[in-house]
């Protein structure tokens, strides 16, 4: 194993040591209490922890269900006062306000919110390689009639669409 820091070594072993006496069990990664431990590093040094620990299991919670937000684009159901704003859990039994005819996925955040208003659409946020998991969990956005992917078409949006074209999700 490589150290990059003294700081590394330090977290190590009392993160070892807490694990040993299972006071850092049923939290999430991020809410372990040891001054300076973050998820990124109790993530990447988990199989060396559960060593050290002498377990097989660290006893955190698993990572949260993800989420899809997404944007109501309708004009005619935002005038009469519905929602602008949505999210759904995956795994959660959920439908939006209305079955889209288009359904846009953008790279971007604030693309997403801001689209201009469009009949019978929802814009979705895809967090980029991250969202095609996500959206292939929900039937009301494979199956919608026009599904289309909004962003750079540059390398990584080409990944990306792929990534989610192998998902289940046959954007355009």
């Amino acid at each position: 194993v490589h150290w990059s820091s003294a700081t590394d070594f330090h977290l190590l072993c009392l993160s070892a040591e807490s694990f040993m006496r299972k006071t850092a069990s049923v939290l999430t990664p991020r809410q372990v209490p040891i001054e300076g431990l973050h998820a990124k590093w109790l993530d990447t040094h988990q199989a060396l922890l559960e060593t050290l620990a002498g377990t097989d299991d660290l006893g955190l919670l698993p990572r949260h269900p993800q989420r899809l937000h997404f944007t109501y684009l309708d004009p005619q159901y935002r005038a009469a006062g519905g929602r602008t704003h949505d999210s759904a859990t995956v795994g959660d039994l959920m439908c939006p306000a209305y079955s889209p005819e288009i359904v846009i996925i953008s790279e971007n955040k604030d693309t997403a919110i801001h689209f201009p208003p469009l009949g019978n659409a929802i814009s979705v946020e895809g967090a980029g390689f991250g969202g095609a998991g996500a959206c292939a969990s929900f039937g009301w956005i494979t199956s919608c009639q026009h599904l289309i992917y909004w962003g750079d078409m540059d390398a990584s949006g080409l990944e990306i669409v792929d990534l989610f074209r192998r998902s289940g999700v046959p954007v355009s």
